[in-house]
């Protein structure tokens, strides 16, 4: 867009963003422009990142007055002119992004928030202009920079440092470091959203899209690192978990009630199991309608909790060597590894962010054919589907070690061909999108496999 009064005449820009911002917009444009204001330009580096620590600890009433640089315009938070129009404008009508529209909302509580989307939205606008993506430009870098210099402001003021326009301004930094995959600055800005959480005693009161983020976020970065999530799961916005056995495949229901039998250090495996079946069922009944894959608050609410738990899940002493350590516990860490395969590919499949996948993938590939091995004949059945699932979500010239063990299990049932292997795994967990596709071509190479030896 390249007039602004094109916004009037666009009903449907006009519903993506809502009424209230929209609302004054026509009497403003009659008012007169200020004048053009010069932008500050820092570069992004590391310095810029807020000093989370120092300022929430030293804050001081003095510093509670608002910003004067930016005087709104109607509901804007900022200074609005024709090119925040049309950035706001291609945000609402650019091709679907995954919680685009909650960003949309969230940034206008707060004036960094906001900056922070502006930019994120100019960068975009430039990559898909063919623009060199890895070299700010003057406007991106000066939205951020003023971010930046608003969350300073929030973070030295007693009133403001934990209110929810600074976590929306720490939530937008959090995004713009996972956009860029700078996991070492997502830590930072983490860090400083857990000494927020800690002064106000949780994240109650907030509104439901930003409770979401902290969720997606928290848990994106977790799966990077392989570590326990930093907060607990938002129970007021998540419904109640199905515990019913009642329709679960009969060989999971046996592999169920076996593990709920064992010590909780183990039956945590069952509850990984569970809750992964019960997404896909949801995955297999609606996976084939395109609008399934875009309704992302649906898709973090259902994947959320159970990555909140695997990733909650107590980690092995020693995974490289796993000598001493009970087949239970490596049946639990098996279960772990391979459903966190499963939610990073889902994840994918919803466009999230899933730059764990890779990482994630080889460390099941050198543990889990490494270690089902291990397990006896009461985990025959899990450690067949392990193998097969993990083969399944691996790329084809990658399986060569699932493989090599699938031969052995088939060796020892004395079968010479692979599907009763597959329908072993198919009785247990199966998200048919995912793994249907690719289960002829692993027969198949399977049986070539056997052929050859």
């Amino acid at each position: 867009m390249s007039h602004p009064d094109d916004i009037r005449r666009r009903k449907d820009v006009r519903t993506e963003i809502r009424r209230h911002v929209m609302k004054d917009i026509g009497q403003q444009r009659r008012r007169p422009r200020p004048p053009k204001r010069t932008a500050l330009v820092l570069p992004h580096t590391s310095s810029q990142q807020p000093n989370y620590s120092s300022q929430l600890r030293s804050t001081n009433p003095s510093n509670n007055t608002p910003s004067r640089s930016l005087a709104p315009l109607g509901s804007f938070p900022i200074e609005a002119d024709s090119r925040v129009l049309e950035l706001l404008n291609f945000a609402a009508a650019a091709p679907y992004q995954p919680f685009r529209d909650i960003w949309i909302e969230v940034a206008f509580c707060d004036p960094g928030a906001f900056h922070t989307t502006l930019g994120n939205t100019a960068d975009f606008l430039r990559r898909i202009n063919g623009k060199d993506s890895s070299v700010n430009s003057r406007e991106i870098s000066s939205h951020y920079a003023l971010s930046v210099a608003q969350l300073r402001r929030r973070l030295g003021s007693v009133a403001e440092s934990t209110s929810e326009g600074a976590i929306a301004n720490v939530l937008a930094h959090v995004c713009l470091t996972m956009r860029r995959c700078d996991w070492e600055n997502w830590r930072v800005h983490m860090n400083g959203l857990t000494t927020i959480s800690r002064i106000r005693g949780g994240f109650n009161n907030l509104r439901r899209q930003i409770l979401i983020l902290i969720l997606m976020y928290d848990l994106a970065g977790a799966m990077v690192f392989d570590s326990s999530p930093r907060f607990a799961l938002p129970t007021d916005i998540l419904g109640r978990p199905n515990t019913s056995l009642r329709g679960v495949p009969p060989r999971l229901q046996t592999l169920l009630l076996q593990l709920e039998q064992m010590p909780c250090d183990v039956s945590s495996a069952g509850e990984a199991l569970r809750m992964t079946s019960t997404i896909a069922d949801v995955i297999n009944i609606n996976s084939y309608s395109t609008s399934f894959w875009k309704r992302d608050m649906d898709a973090i609410i259902m994947l959320g909790p159970c990555i909140h738990f695997l990733l909650s899940i107590p980690r092995l002493s020693n995974s490289l060597d796993t000598t001493n350590i009970s087949e239970d516990l490596i049946a639990r860490e098996i279960v772990r590894l391979v459903c966190l395969v499963i939610m990073s590919t889902l994840k994918e499949s919803f466009a999230f962010f899933a730059s764990e996948r890779v990482a994630l993938q080889a460390k099941v590939s050198r543990f889990v054919p490494q270690n089902a091995k291990r397990l006896g004949e009461k985990y025959f059945e899990l450690r067949i589907w392990a193998l097969v699932t993990a083969a399944l979500l691996q790329q084809r010239d990658e399986r060569g070690v699932y493989i090599q063990e699938l031969r052995r299990e088939m060796r020892a049932l004395g079968v010479s061909t692979p599907h009763e292997l597959l329908e072993i795994a198919r009785g247990i967990i199966w998200i048919d999108i995912l793994m249907s596709p690719c289960a002829d071509e692993l027969m198949e190479d399977m049986k070539l496999d056997v052929a050859y030896r």
